[in-house]
């Protein structure tokens, strides 16, 4: 939750070192008024690449299939699959590192949530 060490003042976690140990980093906003009043998730993926040194690569995975396995959901959500919901976004750009490089800025079109929009810019 690097929104939490942004707005506490709290050192970033590890993350290169997670990762680079084979451990498996999720990421979240904790959008908590007490601790991160932060719901842009484009923010914090920007912390995380910025002061978390994250690979867009990594943060996708990490607010993904990571996410979904740290809640024990990824046998339904966390990736595009045969028998799992249909939950994605589709981004206005055309390569997936603007998701880092746009950080703070909402690039998303269309949100699917089980197979229906329920967002589109």
């Amino acid at each position: 939750m690097p929104g939490v060490s942004l707005t506490l003042q709290y050192n970033f976690a590890p993350a290169r070192s997670l990762i680079n140990s084979n451990s498996i980093v999720a990421l979240a906003t904790d959008y908590n008024p007490g601790s991160s009043h932060i719901n842009n998730i484009s923010m914090i993926w920007g912390l995380a690449a910025f002061n978390m040194k994250m690979t867009p690569e990594e943060i996708i995975s990490s607010y993904t299939i990571n996410s979904a396995k740290a809640l024990k959901l990824s046998d339904k959500v966390g990736s595009i699959e045969v028998g799992k919901n249909a939950d994605f976004a589709v981004f206005n750009t055309t390569t997936y590192s603007d998701l880092v490089y746009n950080s703070g800025q909402n690039i998303c079109g269309l949100t699917i949530k089980k197979g229906k929009i329920i967002n589109e810019n």
